[in-house]
């Protein structure tokens, strides 16, 4: 309820239209956190990894090796064993989309596999934890 009521006063300085349910609220999110991205991240090739750390079933299942840039953990894709599913967005619905990896270790959907483009390993996931859970952080160039 308290992120509703920011995301309402924010409304006219985002210019995200009128909010009246929680698929446009999603959206609205959404839209908020590419613009943070985008403002964050001069490098593409963390904010591509960052996309392949959600809806991601299909390519940790297929991946051998397995890395968290929460808690920087690399561990073999068979240890994940919760998945977070996420709805298709239409309320009427039953169908889910991919669902999202979670760590084994941490509990945190921030599961890359080896499959994404890009090394996982304690480096690359230091980079990747730096730009989406420091606060400090700014740029980060590989």
């Amino acid at each position: 309820m308290v992120a509703i009521r920011k995301l309402k006063k924010r409304k006219q300085r985002l210019k995200l239209g009128s909010i009246k349910n929680s698929r446009s609220i999603r959206v609205a999110f959404e839209s908020l956190n590419r613009r943070l991205m985008q403002k964050r991240i001069a490098n593409p090739i963390l904010a591509d990894a960052h996309g392949h750390s959600y809806r991601n079933s299909n390519e940790i299942k297929a991946s051998k090796v397995c890395g968290c840039f929460f808690c920087l953990k690399v561990f073999p894709s068979e240890l994940v064993k919760t998945w977070w599913d996420i709805p298709d967005g239409n309320a009427n619905s039953d169908v889910t989309l991919q669902a999202t990896a979670v760590c084994p270790f941490c509990v945190i959907d921030s599961v890359l596999g080896d499959l994404c483009g890009s090394p996982v390993n304690e480096e690359f996931l230091k980079k990747m934890h730096a730009i989406w859970f420091d606060d400090s952080s700014t740029i980060y160039q590989i």
